[in-house]
């Protein structure tokens, strides 16, 4: 018998190859640039969720989501990019917050600003021993600059639930800790 190309009934058999796409999609998180932050605890930063997919496209990504800084170390939230054929990429990025000697300066004028530093005299005290240790550090000395934190410290937790915020003083004390540990 002679094949003469068409199928049953007399009508042309096609061959078609279908492709499944099992592979979740490249998918990224990316935080945006955030200037003149210098560490500032109180900071968001925008994470950026952006995807690819060469098979069947993607359907779609996360929005961009705004993550507050509160800690030194942060993970963006898990965003998702979701291609055409259901495959699920969840990126994240994780970003650091560098302290620096003028941004805890900051951090107790905005406590300050917020009342979590009850009392202007507190602040000024802080911001003394802030001010000694920075030009200490700036100078290169940090076995006096180290004294000065470990002072501010210690007036951070004799304050701390009094004229400072619990809350407030852990960051700061946290913050002073980092300056003492990464001295130039």
């Amino acid at each position: 018998m002679l094949y003469d190309g068409l199928g049953a009934g007399g009508t042309a058999s096609q061959s078609v190859t279908i492709k499944r796409d099992t592979t979740p999609p490249v998918a990224h998180a990316t935080p945006a640039p955030v200037p003149n932050v210098n560490g500032w605890h109180n900071a968001n930063v925008t994470v950026k969720f952006t995807g690819a997919d060469a098979t069947s496209g993607i359907a779609n990504c996360s929005s961009d989501a705004l993550v507050g800084s509160e800690a030194a170390n942060q993970s963006s939230p898990p965003g998702t990019c979701t291609d055409n054929a259901g495959n699920v990429a969840s990126p994240s990025v994780t970003f650091s917050i560098i302290v620096t000697a003028a941004s805890i300066m900051d951090e107790v004028r905005y406590f300050l600003s917020t009342g979590d530093i009850t009392v202007n005299n507190e602040a000024n005290s802080l911001l003394q021993k802030l001010n000694a240790g920075a030009a200490y550090r700036a100078a290169g000395d940090c076995k006096d600059a180290n004294q000065v934190y470990q002072s501010f410290i210690s007036e951070l937790v004799a304050q701390s639930g009094k004229k400072v915020s619990k809350t407030s003083a852990a960051i700061l004390i946290a913050d002073a800790q980092y300056l003492i540990a990464h001295c130039p």
